[in-house]
């Protein structure tokens, strides 16, 4: 079975040193009353299938929204292409940010 894995870094609230990347197969965070939910892996433990494409919740009060990264960058691509408030979601060219390579769809 091949590899999977979400990278996670965080800081501390009083600040201090970054964490160092913890690979983990699923992570929830809940923040402003809406969850997200990123999972690597469809069922748990060692029975748990690697997913081609991590499965993306985003959760409030109403409604659990289900789908992908890439399906996630074309609404917001969508958004911002045909919104009259496209402005409202800053954005520009990645020059800095390093994406660690997902190993699984090298494979």
């Amino acid at each position: 079975m091949a590899q999977k894995s979400i990278h996670i870094q965080h800081q501390n609230i009083g600040g201090g040193a970054i964490s160092i990347i913890k690979q983990v197969a699923w992570t929830s965070i809940t923040f402003d009353n809406i969850k997200i939910t990123i999972d690597a892996y469809n069922g748990l433990g060692y029975s748990g299938k690697p997913r081609e494409d991590c499965l993306i919740e985003l959760v409030d009060k109403k409604e659990v929204f289900n789908l992908t990264a890439e399906q996630l960058l074309r609404v917001i691509r969508f958004y911002i292409d045909y919104s009259a408030d496209k402005d409202a979601i800053p954005h520009c060219k990645n020059k800095y940010h390093y994406i660690i390579p997902d190993a699984i769809k090298k494979a």
